[in-house]
């Protein structure tokens, strides 16, 4: 029996990832610098902190990061004031499980403010049961913390859910998965 659903936001369930990579390219446009897609890729399911430090590692100080990311976050914004892309059969997905009783939470990297705001465009928000966003945990993915405050709200064992496809959850679910079978 499915006790719940974690689920990942960006590039799970809405097709976000695309327009944050857009944005930096925005942001590097405006402030006449190169950002590379292959770096924003690699910010991928990150907070914003470990974002901070990929940033640092390759622009050192040559580019202000809380400069390009307030611009990135301009670009995104705009776009997705109205309304948030969908991945394809997310509300039909939403939709079954609260039929049949089953938790829809989600696990996502992104700070409280920024997530339940694209929650509330998307139009699912009273399809989600419970969110743990970036800000509210010490240690963002790959470590395990967002997974296990779900896992704590749901109150069930963390082998019963596997995440995205993404390998920072991936990783996360294993270091869980680890740590719950040392207790």
């Amino acid at each position: 029996m499915v006790k719940g659903v974690i689920f990942d936001m960006d590039g799970t369930m809405f097709d976000t990832e695309c327009l944050s990579t857009k944005g930096w390219i925005y942001a590097g446009k405006k402030l006449g610098v190169d950002i590379p897609i292959v770096l924003t890729d690699s910010f991928r399911g990150r907070n914003p902190q470990s974002i901070r430090k990929k940033f640092a590692e390759y622009f050192g100080d040559r580019l202000d990061y809380d400069e390009a990311r307030a611009m990135k976050h301009e670009y995104f914004d705009e776009v997705t004031k109205d309304s948030v892309p969908h991945k394809e059969g997310l509300r039909d997905l939403l939709e079954y499980l609260d039929a049949h009783k089953i938790p829809a939470v989600i696990a996502t990297s992104t700070e409280k403010k920024r997530a339940s705001r694209l929650i509330h465009v998307s139009g699912v928000e009273h399809l989600i049961t419970n969110a743990i966003y970036g800000d509210m945990v010490e240690h963002g993915k790959p470590e395990p913390d967002i997974f296990l405050k779900n896992v704590w709200f749901l109150r069930t064992v963390p082998l019963d859910f596997w995440p995205g496809r993404q390998q920072a959850d991936i990783r996360s679910m294993y270091r869980m998965w680890r740590l719950c079978r040392k207790k």
